[in-house]
Order: structure tokens, then C-alpha cells, then sequence
């Protein structure tokens, strides 16, 4: 590791890292085709860019379930180009990106474990702040009731053109393969073949929230009678040329509670109720 990146803000412990720019703020740090283990976060504070020396999947940051693997903290801090896996934290077990943002883009985040008694969040990532793009959330995990295994979006976080996808959820009530908390935003993604025990399967809203240009398909709940699948909607939601479709309720036919849906919403989803069910 180049010893002025270590002094700027790039923190790393059994992780080898093979070549670094002389520049440090708005440098690059380059991971070799391989996998790179790491026993703890690699936290990025400074305008730093990480990333890997060829396509996502063939440099592989590999935690070993000793917190998350990689947290930024820094607006101008980025990552790219990497598979991210092997992290297990009780929030962000792959990706942490705190409330001072960051850009992560061209990612796999897989095989991750938010771990928790009840509500782990984020296995795959967890953002209070920065954006999640054009990136691959895969077969990640979380512990307990009221988690979340995907990707929580908090704070001003926004994720688009990523998918996430094929996790199986066995814990009770989960809340979403993606759960959306606050004035968030969800664009251009797509959120399938997702798998829960109970709850929501695909997007659970906990507040406002907005979802632009997305599919929601093929996800499924089992034992929860009055879970919501696709989408869980509450007040305030703004929802954009979005199909939500194919979702499955074992135990009901209908996708969405229409007691918990406005009125002006209500109308809408009647319009269009063969895109959501």
C-alpha cells in the first residue's frame, strides 16, 4: 500500500493492494485479477478511488465475516469495478456508505450476511448517503425478523441501473430484497427472483420514497397472509413508469393491501391492476 494513501484516509488490515497512484486525493488504488482477502473494513475517507485492474468479476475483495468489507465516508470517494463478498456486519455487511456519501458503480456484492437477533439490514449494502449504480446485488443474507438481505436505501441514497436478485430469504418477515427508508431514490433497477419465508419480497417502503423506471417481477412470499410482495406502498410514495408484475403471494391472490394505499393511488393501481398482479 502506498504510504501517502494509508496517511490520506485509506484504511487497510490484511489486505494486499498492489499498485497505487503518487496522487493521492483523486488517485486510483488498482486491485489485480484475484482474489484479495481482508480481515477488516477497508474504509475510504478521502476523495480516493478504488478499483479493480479489469472486469468486476475478476477482482474479488474477500472478507472473512469480521464486520463490513468496505465502508466509504467521503463524497468523493469511489469504488469500482470489484466483486465485493465474504462480509458479515449486523448493517452494510458488503457495502457501508455513511451519511457523507460516496459512489460505488460496476459491483457484484454477493454472499454477504447482515447478522443480527432482528433487524439486519442491508446484507448486500447498506447507503445513508452516496449512490449504488450499473451494479450486480446477488445471493446475499440476513439474520432474524425484519431484515432486509439486498440493499437499504436511507437518508439521501440513491441506487439505479443495478439489479438485485436471487436472494432467499428463510428468517420470519423479512422487509424487502430492497428496503427504501425516507426521500430515497430507486431508478432504472430491476428487483426479481427473490425468495422470502414471509413479508415482503420485493421493495418495502418504510416512508416516502420514489421508484423511477423500474421492474419489480417474479419475487415471492410464503406463510404471510397479508404481506404485500412487489411493493409495499404506504402514503407519500411516488411511483413512475414501473412494472410491478408475476409477484407471488402463496397464501392470497392479490399482491398489494389495498387498505393501506391512498386514495389517489388506489385509483391509479385499479387502472393498471394487470401490471401488478
Amino acid at each position: 500500500v502506498h504510504e501517502a494513501a494509508l496517511n490520506y484516509g485509506v484504511k487497510v488490515t490484511g489486505a494486499t493492494v498492489f499498485y497505487v497512484n503518487e496522487i493521492t486525493d483523486g488517485g486510483e488504488i488498482i486491485l489485480a485479477k484475484k482474489v484479495v482477502p481482508t480481515d477488516a473494513t477497508v474504509e475510504i475517507t478521502r476523495p480516493i478511488t478504488l478499483r479493480g485492474a479489469g472486469l468486476r468479476e475478476e477482482s474479488i475483495l474477500a472478507g472473512n465475516g469480521n464486520g463490513s468489507v468496505i465502508k466509504l465516508s467521503h463524497k468523493d470517494a469511489v469504488v469500482r469495478q470489484l466483486t465485493i463478498t465474504g462480509g458479515k456486519a449486523p448493517s452494510g455487511a458488503g457495502l457501508y456508505v455513511t451519511a457523507s456519501g460516496g459512489l460505488v458503480e460496476d459491483c457484484i456484492l454477493s454472499n454477504n450476511t447482515a447478522n443480527a437477533g432482528s433487524y439486519a439490514y442491508g446484507g448486500g449494502a447498506y447507503l445513508l448517503g452516496g449512490r449504488l449504480s450499473c451494479s450486480l446485488v446477488a445471493e446475499n443474507y440476513a439474520t432474524g425478523g425484519g431484515s432486509t438481505p439486498g440493499v437499504v436505501l436511507e437518508g439521501s441514497a440513491k441506487m439505479d441501473r443495478s439489479f438485485v436478485v436471487n436472494h432467499n430469504h428463510k428468517p420470519s418477515n423479512g422487509w424487502g430484497a430492497v428496503q427504501l427508508r425516507g426521500a430515497v431514490t430507486l431508478e432504472n433497477c430491476v428487483v426479481a427472483q427473490n425468495t422470502f419465508l414471509a413479508g415482503v419480497a420485493g421493495v418495502c417502503c418504510k416512508n416516502s420514497a420514489k421508484i423511477v423506471n423500474c421492474t419489480i417481477a417474479n419475487n415471492r412470499t410464503d406463510n404471510s397472509a397479508d404481506a404485500e410482495v412487489g411493493i409495499q406502498l404506504v402514503a407519500n410514495m411516488n411511483i413512475i413508469n414501473t412494472i410491478v408484475a408475476g409477484n407471488v403471494n402463496s397464501m392470497k391472490e392479490a399482491n398489494v393491501d389495498e387498505s393501506k394505499i391512498s386514495k389517489r393511488i388506489l385509483r391509479i393501481f385499479n387502472y393498471f391492476r394487470s401490471w401488478f398482479c
